[in-house]
């Protein structure tokens, strides 16, 4: 029996502690004032009896009630019932004390209203009653009624006790009178007690949560308390509080909540949210601005519906399809006329179930879903002991596994939790009281089958379990009428209310102990006994719940070949065995195989020692690896447990008295080192070991076992007996299959006979019962000796020196390690003399004898072994240990002896001519990188990879080849390979195992390749690590060489061996070489030696940064022009030879001079000449030695100007245009007027030069600009050959570009309101400069008239490096792709690789359009002219001129603009050792992957194929020929390679011999790609393109260079693995012909004329040849079979008639014309917008800084996207556009849109005409239109748009601060914006500017304070105004106005990032 209340308690607010200025309350009374003996007093309970707060209110309050939830320190959970109403105080005002006082002044008093509570505390949760019981007692006290306080007190406290929950009589269970009582106060009350103790009672309380959160929100908030996340509710009422807490608490029934759970927290404990446990808590709305800052908390807002999840919060999900179907069935109950609201005849409302109804069949819908989840948990319970008491654990792996549920957060996480340790602590025992959720449990798999086959069920048996849950809660259904007197309404208004009195105690206690002393009530129920405990059903097992149909049909055949591998290798059997092993390994994937295989190897072992030979024994052992390998390290199958006796029984002989078990090669898995696994698997043996201890007393079901395997005739036995020829357990469970039906039922499981045994517990006698004690305890303890044994050797590696220090790695992290071969052992004489060291011992073994001791610690306590006999093991183990590692030196020994296993023949690569060996092969296995290509995996295919081989360093290439390891594909060689100059990478990797050989490779090496090609080979164990480290040296030492003469294209010449890294020489290093120096300048002094001051001068030239790599060489040697002039000079031919080169023949082609020098007398009267200035390269080292000038720039003038650029790199023209003869210029760029500039000037400024001649400079380039200006034809008004009316349309369809294009892409709608001068200078320009932006702006316009300077955009040098290496990661991954939403076209993005192929494209199509449309002449002025100068022009003349689109043209353009004009090759591509610190810079294979998309845009204007593309691409790094090496044209002529000499000096840095640094050499020109080139285009045509159709006169290409137009380059993500890389014609020719003579000799493999074509590993284009060749095959076969001379493929193509046809006539549709007209603006668009942009600066560059404004449009005519120029028509292609410029463009396109939105709507609305003047334009775009500089911009207009500066931003503080910069530590003002909504802090250079100069994300920064102290700042600064900002990147210095400002700058950016 229990008592009603323990404790009745009034607590009021404590004035005294008012006055010291706290406000809180304090018990006044408390009865009985001494503690129960079972239930002490809870403290603090003041703070519970006011969650808020104690305060003072000025009006009266309605008494309020409600139940506060306090925890004692054992965890039980005692309820609070409080009753508060408010009595009057009188409160007297004070003054402070250090106010002046005045005797005679009036004391103020004023009446207040202070709170009192009355309450009960009681360990029964009977709310309704405390509230009848409390009310009575405050309405007793205000009515005045003739009842004694101390009478209703003491009843309650005394008198009055009622039954614990499920202690009913028979009669009350069938609806009999309840527990009915009064407390004296006239009233009649009844107590129905539950039915169960376990089953929460809830009333209406979850009913409640899900009406206030809805279906969604109380999942989700289930979900977070099932897995323990904290949560905490708030609202303004506490009896919401309480309800929703308990309703959460009540679902999660059967489980318990064991956290904290505060429904009610005080506000003075709220500190307790900062607790790092889980909790339920709830707290006042008051409070809720107090609870904001929680980082990891859940609140949930009950009055609000609403939840806060924080983003570090992750909310695991119920799995599917649990969750759809609880979903489901909650609408079903809760918004029932949801799933009918879509019937076409509507049925009737359903019937709303009333809200208690409602409450349980909510409760039965999660406790059905309780039920599915935990299905089959029992069958997953171990037993571990019976007596005393039954201790039973529960196998989480072995769940999980089964139910298939390993990866699923939500069930791991509810398994992990205490709860569940809860739930099999109370539920495991298997005698015990049942309650619902065990019937629910058991019957739950027939209920859910039924529901399948009848939907309509579900709601039956939903009701049905609710019905249950409201008996327990209702089980009387008799109504009984209380009788509660209550206070008259308003009664607590009245004025004059007596206060609370005070109870007398004494009285109380009387009453108590009276009540105390009957035992009337007592003795009443005494004869009710609790619910009869009974066996527990066990349920469904966990083996029925897996779906076993997939296994029938998948697994048949591959268990019938695991049984045959089996048997054929203990019939050593061996050869037959290895053949079906790889389809062993395979298929040993599967769970139901690896569990076979233990079955079928557990067969086979007939004794304790199973002893094989040695082939047996290493395939035995690949099995288990392979098996172990497969499964995880949780054990879920069970395979690793069933491995461990396999384990132990294998073994071999080593020698005579050794022997090696096979546990010792699979003891490297991570299994072994999770302590879960160990103490799992040994409950699972101990259980077997009880199971078997008490069996023997239940054999009934062994002699039903006999009867039914009996056979019942003679046939029935015949069948049985011939099922299987050779035993097998696979055998003996189909000769059991029929009879498994009738067995199940008899087999007694451990869990059936502990509930048998705890059923006869009670009648044993006290021996009987310590017996069995005793002999469990003694089992268990048997066991732990015999595991701890299984772990020493399991855990002790063989090598102690090395393996020791990977097992201990495992322990640290479950990664996989090396696996050794040959391991532990165990030998006969274990009882021999030992030499063991104990140092030895501590230091090896100890991380094993704790790993252990820590296992016997946990399972002996657990389990409650003795501590004597825990005591013991831990005596034994350190000996265990110490005996085992002095057994394996001897084993390790002689397992090192044994013979090497056979691997493949090392197969040797084919070799080019020259090409030799430096490095012998290396035994590698090539391994799988990220590319899924050859894998056999997802692609198909076979596996070609990883394949075993070796791997090979030549003088030319790495290259590896060798054989898949897949037996499947054998038969195949692999190659894989690359040039060694291409090598970026070489990186070491961490071990990996590789399950086809069964072998952990320790040595990994990753090759990476710039012509994307990367190699991942692992060392056998055969390669030492001295051949690996000699491997990787070897390979640095030829991938760097010290010149470009040691590099391959010069090994036909020198010897093949690569010279040794050795120190650069510095200037003057030799004596001879410094007296050679001294004398040549004594004697140019004395005037021995004369010289003009022009020609003969000695200028020192040193190529700029880095000053170190200007040649190939690593010396910085001083260049003697002189030298290079004298030799020259010495043959007048040379310049001749020279000029017969195909780059210098170009310039007389395009009319830019004769190369005659003879003919003086027509050189002067052309135009243009040929100048020698720089024959000497004097001028500039980085030229040609002939350039192109107009015939009136002299070369002095050249020598003066050329000062003002980089390098000295002056305007060159380049190329000119046949009509318009408008010119192309290449220059670098302009000497900037900074600090580096300034150090350039006085560099290359003689000595004696003066500031008048550096104004002669700035007059000299004016006078050749305006040369410039002169020679092109629309600056002196000229046509050329044109008419007037066509140069009108010319320029005129510029200018319509310039509307149309501005229109179609919104930037600017209305030209006409642009300025004025933009306009200008778009039409009158004869010459533009493309130039930097910092450069551009330094240039005074006015002193250079028709010239426009254009700033523009392009990508540098680094980004490029940047965007390479992105690219390649993209294009060949390492691994793996660990994210999938970052997959490969993801990450070709990110690398931003095509963008920049777009700005190139972009520049260069503003050239041909300036050059073809406009006639203005371009000249390029950008870095320092090598680069994207040398990308520009080359793009913009193929684009221009057909010539260059053939072989010999494009041959031209390579040699002129990329050659001569010294694009750095050697420094870009890191030929030499020198290079290799500035990183490889793809600048050429940039500019080829241009060409290649003009190429796949226009595939009928080239001659040559994409082949010939990539031909280029892979060569031009490979270091195979010399033509792309060196810097410059001047160290080619130093080389010897320009005028084919045959002996001559050259000056190569870095070359060894000769005094003075030049070297006497042979033939050493090494061969050129231009004749290989040529020598195999007469061959064959392989770098023909058959579809080209050659243009008579001018064919301009525009392409279009959106990114959507762009395609990834198959240069980069295709390869050949059968005969590497397919652009050294030789070596494929020699493998195809070693192919072919092998076939020969084998014979065809097929007869037929199909073949299988892979097409990452066969050459698709020789395999499947296009027709043109095949036809050109079969003709030379032919002409073979006649005996005919075989003829050139050139002769044939050129022999073929061009088919005939007729010129057809036809009109091209509207859309067609619209089509087409759109096709040609599409290019003009991005060439205006370039112009524009650069021209526009102040207010109106603004405009394109403003983000557009879209909204969706429906667009009923044909309209293209502006962005990436698709349709945008119909109701499916719908888009969006700008409210106000009008830019149209997809959804998806929006994000890539270029802020640059005009905003004219305003203008539009007020211009009219504007509209119809741009509409008359477009709809005529071939009329002529009159020039856009006539068109006056209105400036009132053009205000009123320009007028929003970045309206778009949200400034949260801006302001001027001073920034250090973070190179040269300079301060910089800049304007500050700091951005609250962006997260960021940007700057710009100015308030007015608008475009984003960088900025800072907040989300990076760490701290921002002051600093002092700060060095290097500016004058006139406030020390107090500097502050750092930190970020995970860098640290920001800024200063402020002063301290103030930089006070105002910290907090704001503190309060952005808290």
């Amino acid at each position: 029996m229990y008592r009603l209340a323990d404790y009745f308690v009034v607590v009021g607010y404590d004035q005294e502690k008012e006055r010291s200025g706290t406000s809180q309350g304090k018990i006044i009374q408390r009865f009985p004032e001494k503690d129960w003996d079972d239930c002490p007093f809870t403290q603090g309970l003041d703070l519970f009896c006011q969650p808020a707060g104690w305060s003072l209110s000025t009006q009266r309050q309605q008494p309020t009630f409600f139940v506060s939830v306090l925890t004692d320190i054992d965890g039980n959970r005692h309820y609070c019932a409080c009753l508060t109403f408010h009595e009057t105080v009188s409160m007297t005002s004070s003054k402070p004390d250090d106010e002046d006082t005045d005797d005679n002044a009036p004391i103020r008093q004023s009446l207040m209203f202070a709170p009192k509570t009355i309450a009960l505390v009681s360990k029964l949760s009977y709310f309704e009653t405390f509230r009848n019981c409390l009310g009575l007692i405050y309405t007793v006290h205000i009515e005045h009624m003739q009842f004694q306080l101390e009478t209703l007190i003491g009843n309650i406290l005394g008198c009055i006790q009622v039954p614990p929950p499920g202690r009913l009589t028979k009669s009350q269970l069938r609806g009999g009178p309840q527990v009915r009582f009064s407390i004296g106060a006239g009233d009649r009350q009844a107590l129905q007690p539950a039915l169960s103790t376990t089953i929460p009672v809830t009333g209406v309380a979850v009913a409640m949560l899900f009406q206030q959160l809805g279906i969604n929100i109380a999942l989700s908030l289930f979900s977070a308390a099932v897995t323990d996340h904290k949560i905490l509710f708030h609202s303004q009422s506490y009896s919401r509080l309480i309800e929703a807490s308990h309703a959460i608490v009540s679902l999660m029934y059967p489980l318990k909540y064991s956290y904290v759970y505060i429904p009610l927290l005080p506000a003075a404990l709220s500190e307790v949210l900062n607790t790092p446990t889980p909790f339920i808590a709830g707290v006042h709305s008051s409070l809720k601005t107090e609870i904001s800052e929680l980082l990891d908390v859940i609140i949930v807002d009950l009055d609000g519906s609403s939840i806060y999840i924080p983003e570090c919060v992750t909310i695991p999900t119920i799995p599917e399809p649990i969750y759809s179907r609880t979903t489901q069935a909650l609408t079903m109950i809760l918004n029932p006329d949801l799933l009918t609201s879509d019937y076409a005849f509507t049925p009737p409302p359903a019937k709303t179930s009333s809200l208690p109804v409602q409450d349980k069949e909510i409760r039965a819908v999660f406790l059905r879903m309780f039920a599915e989840l935990f299905t089959g948990y029992r069958s997953c319970l171990t037993l571990i002991r019976i007596h005393p008491e039954p201790f039973i654990t529960f196998h989480k792996a072995n769940f999980l596994g089964h139910r298939a549920m390993v990866e699923d957060d939500f069930l791991t996480r509810v398994l992990d939790g205490m709860g569940f340790g809860t739930f099999v602590a109370e539920r495991g025992p298997p005698f015990r009281i049942c309650d619902t959720f065990d019937e629910v449990y058991a019957t739950y798999p027939e209920t859910l089958k039924e529901e399948r086959n009848g939907p309509d069920k579900m709601p039956i048996h939903i009701s049905n379990l609710a019905q249950q849950l409201y008996i327990n809660e209702n089980p009387n259904a008799q109504p009984y009428v209380q009788k509660i007197p209550k206070p008259t309404e308003g009664a607590y208004s009245r004025v004059h209310l007596p206060p609370f009195p005070i109870i007398d105690w004494v009285h109380i206690q009387e009453i108590i102990d009276e009540g105390v002393a009957k035992k009337s009530v007592k003795s009443k129920f005494s004869s009710n006994k609790p619910h009869p405990s009974r066996i527990v059903p066990m349920g469904p097992h966990i083996t029925t719940v897996a779906d076993k149909m997939h296994i029938l049909n998948n697994n048949a055949r591959r268990l019938e070949v695991l049984r045959n591998c089996v048997n054929f290798i203990f019939e050593n059997k061996i050869s037959d065995a290895r053949k079906i092993f790889p389809a062993v390994l395979r298929a040993l994937k599967s769970k139901v195989a690896r569990l076979s295989l233990t079955a079928e190897l557990a067969y086979h072992i007939q004794t304790n020692r199973a002893m094989l030979e040695h082939q047996q024994f290493d395939l035995v052992v690949r099995l288990l690896n392979c098996a172990l390998q497969n499964d995880s390290s949780m054990d879920e199958n069970g395979v690793a447990a069933a491995i461990l006796p396999l384990a132990t029984s294998f073994c071999r002989k080593l020698c005579t008295g050794i022997i090696q078990f096979a546990y010792t090669c699979v003891q490297e898995h991570a299994v072994w080192a999770n302590q879960q696994f160990w103490e799992a698997t040994f409950y699972q043996d101990v259980q077997k070991q009880i199971r078997s201890l008490y069996a023997p007393q239940y054999e009934e079901h062994l002699y039903t076992e006999k009867e039914l395997n009996a056979p019942a005739s003679p046939k029935e036995a015949t069948e049985r007996g011939g099922s299987r020829k050779s035993s097998s357990p696979l055998g003996s469970r189909k000769r059991s299959m029929s009879s498994a039906t009738y067995l199940k039922p008899k087999e007694i499981s451990a869990l059936e006979i502990a509930a048998e045994q705890l059923r006869v517990w009670p009648n044993l006698t006290k021996a009987e019962q310590q017996e069995m004690i005793n002999n469990e305890e003694s089992t268990v303890y048997s066991q732990a000796i015999h595991y701890a044994n299984r772990m020493v050797y399991l855990r002790v590696p063989l090598d102690t020196n090395r393996g020791l220090l990977n097992a201990l790695n495992v322990e640290a992290e479950s990664t996989s390690n090396s696996n050794i071969t040959n391991s532990i052992a165990e030998s006969d004489s274990i009882g021999a003399e030992s030499g063991f060291d104990e140092q030895e011992v501590s230091e090896i073994g100890s991380a094993v004898v704790r790993f252990v001791a820590r296992f016997v610690d946990r399972v002996c306590t657990e389990s409650g072994v003795t501590a004597e006999h825990i005591r013991a093991l831990h005596q034994m183990i350190p000996g265990v240990v110490a005996m085992h590692i002095e057994t394996l030196e001897a084993v390790h020994r002689e397992s090192k002896r044994l013979p090497p296993i056979q691997k493949p023949k090392i197969l040797s690569p084919t070799l080019l001519p020259g090409e030799e060996i430096v490095m012998e092969g290396l035994r590698v296995y090539l391994l799988p990188d990220g590319r899924e290509d050859g894998t056999g995996g997802n692609m198909g295919g076979p596996a070609l990879i990883p394949a075993e081989g070796a791997i090979f360093i030549t003088t030319y290439r790495i290259a590896f080849k060798g054989t898949p390891c897949d037996p499947l594909a054998c038969e195949q060689t692999v190659i894989r390979c690359f040039p060694v100059a291409t090598l970026t990478k070489e990186k070491k990797l961490n071990a990996q195992y590789l399950s086809h050989i069964d072998q952990w490779l320790q040595d990994i090496l990753q090759l990476r390749s710039c012509t994307f090609q990367l190699i991942k080979v692992g060392f056998d164990e055969e390669v030492g690590p001295e051949n690996v480290d000699t491997f990787r040296k070897l390979l640095h030492k030829i991938r760097n060489p010290v010149s470009v003469l040691n590099t391959f294209a010069f090994t036909g010449y020198q010897l093949s061996q690569p010279t040794p890294l050795q120190k650069h020489k510095e200037k003057h290093a030799s004596l001879k070489g410094f007296a050679k120096k001294t004398l040549m300048r004594t004697a140019r002094k004395a005037g021995i030696k004369t010289k003009s001051s022009t020609a003969t001068r000695k200028h020192k030239y040193i190529l700029p940064t880095p000053p170190t790599a200007r040649r190939s060489g690593a010396s910085s040697d001083i260049v003697d022009e002189s030298e290079i002039a004298a030799f020259i000079a010495s043959d007048p031919r040379n310049l001749e030879k020279l000029a017969e080169r195909p780059g210098y023949r170009d310039y007389q082609r395009l009319g830019l001079g004769t190369l005659n020098f003879a003919n003086s007398t027509k050189l002067k009267s052309e135009e243009f000449r040929i100048s020698s200035v720089n024959a000497s390269y004097s001028v500039s080292r980085s030229y040609p030695a002939l350039i192109s000038v107009p015939q009136s720039v002299t070369d002095d003038s050249i020598r003066k100007f050329a000062r003002s650029h980089r390098q000295h790199r002056f305007p060159v023209i380049s190329w000119r245009h046949s009509k318009t003869k408008a010119l192309l210029l290449r220059a670098s760029g302009f000497h900037s007027k900074g600090m580096m500039g300034m150090f350039k000037t006085h560099h290359n400024t003689p000595t004696g030069s003066t500031a008048g001649e550096i104004t002669s400079t700035s007059v000299e380039q004016e006078k050749y600009f305006h040369a410039i200006v002169a020679a092109t034809p629309l600056a002196m008004g000229r046509i050329g050959s044109y008419k007037d009316s066509k140069r009108q349309l010319v320029t005129g369809s510029l200018e319509v570009g310039v509307r149309l294009s501005m229109k179609s892409n919104g930037s600017i709608e209305h030209p006409e309101f642009v300025d004025s001068s933009v306009q200008q200078g778009l039409n009158k320009a004869a010459l533009y400069v493309l130039g930097e932006k910092t450069q551009v702006k330094n240039i005074k316009a006015d002193s250079f008239p028709k010239c426009e300077f254009i700033p523009v955009e392009f990508s540098e040098v680094r980004h490029v490096k940047a965007s390479f290496k992105k690219l390649m990661r993209a294009c060949v991954p390492s691994g793996p792709l660990s994210d999938p939403e970052h997959g490969f076209l993801t990450l070709v993005q990110e690398s931003e690789w095509l963008p920049q192929l777009q700005n190139v494209m972009q520049l260069s199509g503003a050239v041909v359009d300036l050059l073809d449309l406009q006639g203005s002449s371009v000249m390029i002025c950008l870095e320092d002219g090598w680069d994207i100068s040398t990308q520009i022009v080359s793009v913009a003349e193929i684009c221009l001129d057909p010539f260059y689109r053939t072989i010999k043209g494009f041959q031209a353009l390579i040699e002129r603009e990329w050659l001569s004009f010294g694009h750095r090759f050697t420094h870009r591509s890191n030929q030499t050792a020198a290079n290799q610190a500035s990183g490889f810079a793809p600048v050429f294979l940039q500019f080829l992957d241009v060409v290649h998309q003009i190429h796949s845009q226009f595939p009928l204007s080239f001659e040559f194929n994409e082949y010939f593309l990539r031909f280029l691409a892979y060569h031009y790094v490979s270091n195979r020929f010399r033509t792309f090496m060196l810097d410059n044209e001047c160290e080619r002529m130093e080389a010897g390679w320009l005028l084919d000499e045959k002996t001559k000096t050259s000056k190569i840095d870095g070359a060894v011999g000769g005094e003075t640094g030049f070297t006497l050499r042979t033939p050493t020109t090494g061969p050129t790609v231009w004749d290989y080139i040529e020598k195999y285009h007469r061959r064959s045509p392989i770098f023909c393109n058959f579809h080209y159709v050659p243009f008579e006169g001018e064919n301009v290409l525009r392409p279009n260079a959106n990114i959507s137009n762009l395609n990834i380059w198959q240069y980069y993500i295709s390869e050949n693995l059968a005969y590497g890389p397919s652009f050294d014609l030789e070596i494929v020719a020699k493998e195809i012909k070693q192919e072919e003579e092998q076939e020969l000799i084998d014979g065809p493999a097929q007869t037929g004329k199909r073949r299988l074509i892979n097409a990452c590993y066969d050459s698709v284009r020789r395999k499947e040849p296009d027709t043109f060749t095949w036809s050109m095959q079969e003709i030379n076969r032919l002409q073979g079979e006649l005996e005919h001379l075989p003829q050139k493929w050139r002769m044939l193509w050129d022999g073929l008639e061009h088919a005939k046809t007729e010129t057809l006539q036809r009109h091209m549709s509207i859309s067609t014309k619209q089509s087409r007209h759109h096709g040609r603006t599409i290019h003009k668009r991005s060439t205006i917008e370039i112009l524009i942009r650069g021209r526009m600066a102040g207010e109106a560059a603004k405009t394109f800084g403003q983000a557009h404004r879209f909204e969706k449009f429906d667009y009923t005519t044909p309209t293209y996207c502006d962005h990436c120029n698709h349709l945008l028509w119909g109701l499916v292609k719908q888009g969006i556009r700008c409210t106000d410029c009008g830019y149209n463009c997809h959804e998806n396109c929006a994000p890539a849109v270029p802020k640059n939105c005009a905003k004219l709507r305003s203008v539009l609305e007020s211009r009219p005409s504007s509209v119809s003047l741009s509409q008359s334009a477009a709809s005529e775009p071939s009329t002529p239109v009159a020039d856009i500089s006539t068109i006056q911009a209105s400036r009132e207009m053009y205000s009123q748009f320009s007028t929003t500066s970045r309206t778009a931003e949200h400034r949260t503080h801006e302001g001027y601060l001073l920034k250090r910069g973070a190179l040269l530590k300079g301060w910089k003002q800049r304007w500050f914006v700091l951005d609250s909504m962006k997260h960021q802090l940007r700057w710009y250079d100015s308030v007015e500017d608008s475009s984003c100069k960088g900025f800072i994300d907040l989300s990076e920064v760490s701290n921002v304070a002051l600093v002092r102290n700060v060095q290097g700042v500016p004058k006139k600064t406030d020390d107090n105004a500097f502050f750092e900002m930190k970020t995970v990147r860098r640290m920001y210095t800024f200063c402020g106005a002063n301290a103030e400002s930089a006070q105002e700058w910290i907090e704001k950016i503190n309060g952005c990032i808290q």
